[in-house]
């Protein structure tokens, strides 16, 4: 019978000359599609933004790449975010081993937020009845909370829902949406903004979409290394245009194949 023989293996060995964390990195990894791309960006307006005040701050230019990268990741939530910064090596080689942790949670109230009202209605005498043990088997007579205002709203939706303009409108949603959420909602696990206003969730869609497109990118395979750095360079633009927001709907971005670059020309 032949003798098993097992690699070596130390989990307290200590390296005379520690690895670097990049040579961890495949080469052909996402992060390094995220780390070239934020590398490109103009973030001179980003950085105008800090006051300089109190502790040093972390650079906006690696939480730029942490944020890009986690929601490649399906990865949304900070705390979730600080624990991969802890213990994915992609993560720690993008943050440059830096720690992130969470300082925690605070709950704010709108004094003019919405309120529901609810009307309770109790049944006057349920001893005996043939129905009680299929109605309910709470002790004493039968409760039930009502909110009329909602069921008035619940109406309203379905008889839009039902005309011949929402007919006409259901009709396209499985041609149009319904494939860009299932993207979004199942296979991306994006279901919910992380902020509140709309300025803030048009930074977090952004973020989202610039996110899956780097996804997509880094997927892409048999073009050349001239091609790859054109497709960064290309992305790189849309980010910048995207953070200035002066990428507006009357323009258009377009390859030209002649001269072999992206142009932006006006469409009106």
């Amino acid at each position: 019978m032949a003798r098993q023989v097992y690699k070596e293996y130390n989990q307290g060995e200590i390296l005379l000359f520690p690895p670097s964390i990049e040579s961890m990195v495949p080469q052909d990894s996402p992060a390094r599609l995220v780390d070239y791309v934020i590398k490109q960006l103009d973030i001179h307006e980003l950085l105008d933004t800090y006051k300089g005040d109190g502790t040093s701050s972390y650079h906006p230019r690696m939480l730029l790449k942490v944020i890009f990268f986690a929601y490649m990741n399906n990865v949304y939530s900070c705390r979730k975010i600080a624990r991969q910064l802890r213990e994915n090596v992609l993560y720690i080689w993008l943050a440059g081993g830096q720690h992130m942790r969470h300082a925690g949670s605070s709950t704010k109230t709108n004094e003019h937020g919405f309120k529901s009202y609810i009307d309770h209605y109790k049944a006057a005498n349920c001893q005996g009845c043939p129905l009680r043990c299929k109605c309910h088997t709470a002790k004493g007579n039968r409760m039930i909370a009502v909110n009329h205002r909602l069921d008035l709203l619940r109406r309203e939706a379905r008889e839009l829902l039902m005309s011949e303009e929402g007919y006409r409108h259901r009709s396209r949603r499985p041609i149009e949406p319904e494939a860009v959420f299932g993207q979004m909602k199942f296979n991306m696990v994006y279901k919910r903004f992380r902020h509140v206003g709309e300025k803030l969730c048009h930074m977090d869609f952004g973020i989202f979409a610039i996110a899956f497109n780097l996804l997509k990118l880094s997927r892409l395979k048999g073009f050349k290394w001239d091609d790859f750095l054109r497709r960064m360079r290309f992305i790189a633009f849309l980010c910048r245009y995207l953070i200035r927001g002066k990428l507006k709907k009357t323009k258009v971005v377009k390859f030209d194949r002649m001269e072999r670059r992206w142009q932006v020309e006006n469409t009106a």
